[in-house]
């Protein structure tokens, strides 16, 4: 397959002690036998990854993790921001700048910007970040952190909801992300969780082994130890609910329509049994309640001088 770079050392550690965990969409998945850090080897290059998040990526879902209508979804994606975005809220006193890292459309940064937050995003495809400059008039750049040379400690803020899979370098850009940060500012990322109990009932099923769109499966110890090697102090690292869907292979082609099917409303009561099932099975000591959930929220702060 073309766009393929050589074979991928851990991002996480430098080993090349890998392991074959699964093979997705003509995609190798490794693991990582020093550190568990879970990815794809080898990893596609830039120019391939700019190609594949087109306008199709948005408006077509005919790749893996690609969506049906981004833009019809709108409330479905805002509700994570909704869930996670109080866990800053509660460190800082009063609005500052923010940066979103894989900001797509811009929906996050609307919200915070009617919250008197200044807020600048950057975004690998082009479609999505011209989009967001065009008819939200915010500050969007297309690109990675990597390639656009924010002063240092120029933000209060650095969010990646659902973006460190995607990156070819998640270590180089949270370094970075330490470097735009004031000292005392605060990353938020979220991110799959891999190596709890969903992951193994669905044995590599789940959404998040969607490569060459994700390409990287963290849990909770290996983004803890990355944030950490990137100079930040974890606040806040645990597992917790996003939504049923994201547990099964709703993303794979034959089960994608179930996607189309399933309204708003109903996600949201879903997202609800799940939560409710999880506390109870969490009262009855039947499983760790970090282990549980589907997505890793990750709260660091970068340490003041």
């Amino acid at each position: 397959m073309t766009g393929k770079q050589p074979r991928s050392l851990c991002n996480l550690c430098g080993a090349d002690d890998l392991t074959l965990r699964y093979q997705v969409n003509g995609w190798d998945i490794v693991r990582c036998r020093h550190c568990t850090l879970a990815y794809v080897s080898p990893l596609p290059d830039e120019a391939f990854l700019r190609n594949y998040y087109d306008q199709d990526f948005y408006q077509g879902a005919h790749k893996p993790a690609a969506y049906e209508d981004y833009l019809r979804d709108k409330d479905f994606h805002m509700q994570q921001f909704r869930d996670y975005w109080p866990l800053v809220c509660r460190e800082i006193a009063e609005p500052g700048r923010v940066l979103d890292v894989g900001c797509a459309m811009g929906f996050f940064l609307e919200m915070v910007r009617a919250e008197g937050w200044e807020a600048y995003g950057i975004d690998l495809s082009d479609f999505a970040a011209s989009w967001a400059r065009r008819e939200m008039g915010l500050d969007v750049r297309t690109g990675t952190l990597l390639d656009v040379h924010f002063p240092s400690g120029y933000f209060d803020v650095v969010t990646m909801w659902t973006t460190i899979e995607h990156l070819v370098n998640p270590l180089a850009t949270l370094i970075e992300a330490a470097r735009v940060l004031r000292p005392g500012g605060l990353i938020l990322v979220t991110t799959g969780e891999v190596d709890g109990v969903l992951d193994k009932l669905s044995r590599g099923l789940c959404y998040w082994y969607e490569p060459p769109a994700h390409l990287y499966y963290f849990s909770i110890h290996t983004l803890r130890t990355m944030l950490c090697k990137a100079g930040f102090d974890p606040v806040r690292v645990q597992g917790v609910e996003l939504d049923p869907c994201m547990a099964v292979p709703f993303k794979r082609p034959i089960l994608r329509p179930l996607n189309k099917w399933l309204p708003v409303s109903l996600r949201r009561w879903l997202r609800l049994s799940y939560r409710a099932a999880r506390y109870a099975l969490e009262w009855l000591g039947l499983a760790e309640p970090e282990r549980i959930g589907n997505l890793v929220v990750a709260l660091g702060r970068k340490p003041r001088e």
